[in-house]
């Protein structure tokens, strides 16, 4: 019983460190979107507000 709670418990760490990579890969290149996204959401705003008086 021993044996197959060390090999679910080892399995899932792979997954979960495999997971941690795939992120740490992929916030990189989706961090400029991101940015550019909340950028012009602020500006949109700036813009309804000086627009409507």
């Amino acid at each position: 019983m021993e044996a197959i709670i060390t090999a679910i418990t080892n399995a899932l760490k792979g997954v979960s460190d495999q997971a941690m990579e795939a992120v740490g890969t992929v916030i990189p290149y989706a961090f400029p979107f991101v940015a550019i996204g909340l950028v012009v959401g602020i500006i949109v705003k700036i813009f309804k507000k000086v627009a409507s008086k």
